[in-house]
């Protein structure tokens, strides 16, 4: 499945919706209160094996990132990726460098 139908379909669902509007509506400030430190811990007990590439950034920072792009108003992976590119956006998520599109 195409990354762009994966979004469709996540747009689609009434929770995400709900998150939509919240950010959208309150501002991406909401990301700061949020706490995801419980997502690294999901996705290392999904992780079955230890071959591929080593992580550049966590899951944590990664779900932000996607957040802080819909709170943005992007709504394709590509919007979303050039969103993070910006200044405001890696000071606002403490990223070293920008997200890649593939990441």
């Amino acid at each position: 499945m195409h990354s762009q139908e994966q979004i469709s379909l996540l747009l689609q669902n009434p929770i995400v919706k709900e998150l939509i509007d919240i950010l959208e509506n309150e501002g991406s400030s909401i990301l700061k209160e949020l706490d995801f430190s419980t997502v690294n811990s999901v996705f290392d007990t999904l992780k079955t094996t230890k071959r591929g590439r080593p992580r550049v950034y966590e899951p944590e920072k990664k779900l932000q990132a996607f957040l802080y792009g819909l709170a943005e108003g992007k709504r394709t992976i590509r919007g979303i990726s050039r969103c993070l590119k910006t200044t405001v956006a890696q000071l606002f998520l403490d990223l070293d460098q920008a997200i890649s599109y593939p990441t």
